[in-house]
């Protein structure tokens, strides 16, 4: 679907991807003055003007502020820039040359075909040294709101720099305007005709470093502001925009008809409607920006057989309703939010879903081969906002159910007496973790197995080689777990040190390591115990045996770890029978709530540490004589 950051410039300025990797130490930071106001009519149009001053702190920053860009849609608006300079350390003004800014296409990773339409000014500003500072003023014209008649912004204040911000907005006295501030301070004045609220933030220090789990817009110190009344017009109006692309057409009904020939049940056929829909359509990301909020017609999304969350979406609707199915798209966070504020919906909601009322069931076309009423784990908890005339507007998707998500995973492996380690791979998944193996089976079955087995090699850091077995029939039984087996090869010396000590191999995993992802990220040792974590409950289980021959003899075993509280338990397990050494890692988390936070985040960073160093443990060898 559409993806909004932080409307192009600010965008630029708040750069805090989530989970990134930590910043250097820096003996100064990026400091930002900037000047927003807003000219807002009562039909959602706008007149932005933007003075913008950052200074460099570093060589290497004043680099990368050399060039700046600013991402729009000359569909819906229209930007000019006044002025541009660099302004020297010493007060003196290098003027950016009008003939050198350049407007081109916005392209990269990431970017398809469907994306088109995007443009971006590029301003190079001349002679950028530490010291310095870059200043810009521009004046964007937003003719075609998102929705029709609704004016919505989010600005976020990056804590690995330092501001002085202000942000106003002037209305007409009859528009108001709901607001969640969390660090600005607002103010309003009013002469009668027209209200200017503003909003002034100040930071005086900044964090070297700043990890984090959450989305930038669920964290960060921040400003949005929405002239939507409620979440109920948002769900009226979005209903509107996208209730003739789900159209009912001759082809959506040959289509509807043909993936369910014979079916006459209709779980039976929303079943095999969400199921082609992820078979056949190919996801393509939408815009980085908010150029594109209404989905394609169902027409188009089949003619070109691709489509983001919100074209896939549409498309699904469409056939349901061939089907006399009724269905709602429900917008989420594809980030992660588990709590919206202020109805400023594409800020907050830049993912597309169907719910189907009959069955109480949620679908998300683009997440590939997931059985009927399943979800991938990053959909689960989230707030939604259904796309209805009428009815219930806004809700949440119920937490990740107990007993639903497991993986057990067991290596068995010998070694050789030219070492290497050889050996067989078995995972077992059931629910949304079986998504990843249902999406490994895709590209096996396309002959992809040598291909799999190299990559995945590459993202454990070991060298190896090896292939799968062909994936077993497709299961639309959510129940049953999926399993995927493998078999593989590598050398010994990255596990064995000079000293004779040996770390058990990886074998061919391909899920999380028991104590990884359920209560945060196993490896983000960085990040402070009191930033919050998503968490679900589930079940991770492993079984890693190595049959050492006869060269090697086993001198001491790591202890056995056991860490229980009432949300979550870990237990690790040592053994060794003749030369055979196997060690068996069990986690179990019972969380209830989509977030860990306060005490419970606490114990867990705590856990994660301990675990990471249960992982990092080797089992002591001495040579046969």
């Amino acid at each position: 679907m559409w993806v909004r950051t932080l409307r192009r410039l600010l965008a630029v300025l708040c750069l805090a991807g989530l989970p990134h990797s930590p910043r250097a130490a820096q003996p100064e930071a990026i400091s930002n003055r900037v000047f927003i106001h807003y000219d807002v009519q009562a039909d959602g149009t706008s007149v932005r003007t933007v003075h913008l001053e950052r200074k460099a702190g570093t060589d290497s920053e004043a680099r990368s502020m050399a060039v700046l860009t600013w991402q729009y849609d000359p569909r819906r608006s229209q930007v000019d820039i006044e002025a541009a300079y660099t302004l020297k350390a010493d007060g003196s003004k290098l003027m950016v040359d009008p003939a050198m800014l350049r407007d081109q296409p916005v392209q990269g990773p990431g970017m398809s075909p469907l994306s088109g339409g995007l443009q971006q000014k590029l301003i190079r500003f001349p002679g950028v040294t530490n010291g310095d500072s870059v200043v810009v003023d521009l004046r964007e014209r937003d003719t075609h709101p998102l929705l029709p008649g609704v004016f919505s912004v989010a600005v976020m204040y990056d804590q690995t720099q330092l501001w002085d911000a202000r942000v106003s907005i002037s209305v007409p006295a009859r528009v108001k305007l709901l607001a969640d501030a969390v660090g600005p301070v607002g103010d309003e004045v009013s002469d009668g005709a027209e209200v200017t609220y503003g909003w002034n933030y100040h930071s005086a220090n900044f964090r070297q470093i700043d990890i984090a789990m959450l989305a930038p817009i669920a964290r960060l110190p921040r400003l949005i502001v929405t002239s939507a009344p409620d979440w109920q017009q948002i769900s009226r109006d979005y209903d509107a925009l996208i209730l003739p692309m789900a159209a009912v057409t001759d082809r959506v009904d040959d289509t509807a008809e043909e993936a369910t020939h014979g079916l006459t049940d209709r779980r039976a056929i929303a079943e095999h409607l969400c199921a082609w829909v992820a078979a056949n359509i190919a996801y393509a990301p939408g815009p980085p920006d908010e150029a594109r909020v209404v989905p394609r017609p169902a027409d188009a999304v089949l003619t070109t057989k691709s489509g983001d969350s919100a074209d896939q979406a549409t498309l699904l609707a469409a056939l349901l309703k061939a089907k006399a199915i009724p269905s709602e798209l429900a917008l989420v966070p594809f980030d992660n939010v588990y709590r919206l504020s202020v109805p400023a919906p594409f800020e907050q909601l830049n993912h597309a879903l169907v719910y189907l009322p009959d069955f109480g069931v949620y679908a998300d076309p683009t997440a590939g081969p997931l059985p009927f009423g399943l979800l991938p784990l990053n959909d689960y908890g989230k707030p939604v906002v259904y796309a209805n005339a009428a009815g219930q507007a806004a809700g949440m998707i119920p937490p990740l159910a107990p007993g639903v998500a497991s993986s057990t995973y067991t290596t068995t492996a010998h070694l050789t007496a030219d070492d290497q380690v050889i050996g067989d791979s078995r995972t077992e998944a059931t629910g949304p973790f079986e998504l990843v193996l249902r999406r490994l089976a895709a590209a096996l079955a396309k002959g992809q197995s040598e291909q799999v087995a190299d990559a995945l090699f590459q993202a454990l850091g070991e060298r190896g080689s090896g292939r799968f077995d062909p994936p077993p029939a497709a299961s639309n039984d959510a129940a049953a777990p999926f399993a995927l087996t493998g078999h593989f090869s590598t050398s010994v010396w990255p596990l064995l040190s000079a000293s004779d000590h040996l770390k058990m191999p990886t074998g061919m995993r391909v899920l999380a390591r028991p104590g990884d992802l359920l209560i945060g990220p196993l490896d983000a040792t960085d990040m402070p115990a009191s930033e919050p974590t998503p968490c679900y409950p589930g079940h991770q289980v492993s079984t890693v045996s190595l049959d050492l021959g006869p060269k090697y003899q086993v001198l001491q075993l790591p202890a056995d770890r056991n860490i229980t509280n009432d949300a979550f338990s870990y237990q690790s397990h040592w053994s060794e029978q003749g030369q055979i050494v196997t060690v068996t890692r069990d986690f179990v988390s019972r969380v209830t709530a989509p977030l860990c936070s306060g005490k419970l985040r606490e114990e867990a960073a705590a856990a994660l540490h301990e675990i990471q160093r249960d992982y990092a443990e080797t089992v002591a060898l001495r040579r046969t004589p």
